[in-house]
Formats: C-alpha cells, sequence, structure tokens
C-alpha cells in the first residue's frame, strides 16, 4: 500500500485558485465517487453532509476549501481502508 501524498493534484488546485461554485466542487466530488465505485449509501451520505454545509463561495476563504478538500480526501481513505467514519 502506498503512501497518502499531501499535495494537491492540478483539479485539486484549479477548485481552491478559481472562483467555482460550490456546486460545480461538489458534482467534480461525486463524479469521483462514483468513478471509485462507492456504494449508493455512501454516496448518499456525502450528499446529506454536503447539503449541510453548503453555503456561498464567498463566504470561504481559500484555507476554508482547502481543509474541505482534505477532511473529504481522509474520509475516503478510511472507507477504502475499511475504517468507520
Amino acid at each position: 500500500m502506498s503512501k497518502g501524498r499531501n499535495l494537491l493534484s492540478e483539479d485539486e488546485l484549479r477548485i481552491v485558485t478559481k472562483l467555482l461554485t460550490l456546486n460545480l466542487m461538489f458534482k467534480l466530488f461525486f463524479e469521483d465517487c462514483q468513478l471509485r465505485n462507492l456504494c449508493p449509501h455512501t454516496l448518499k451520505y456525502y450528499q446529506e453532509k454536503f447539503n449541510a454545509i453548503k453555503r456561498p463561495l464567498v463566504t470561504m476563504t481559500e484555507k476554508d476549501i482547502k481543509l474541505m478538500i482534505l477532511k473529504y480526501r481522509e474520509v475516503r481513505h478510511l472507507l477504502r481502508s475499511g475504517g468507520k467514519i
């Protein structure tokens, strides 16, 4: 098993550095989840959590966005390794 990387990919950096709407960020995240073949219950859980935190992008700082991306990458890692959320 390889070590996780601490750097953001080009796509993730593009999300952080451009003024994208949260809806587009969520869309990209869920497309990634579907490509990883996550179960429908996991996708539903993520959708519910995202709906709970939706707020206009202008109220989020670059740091907020980076932390959100890193947190959900950690959740995906836990799920892949058999851990519980």
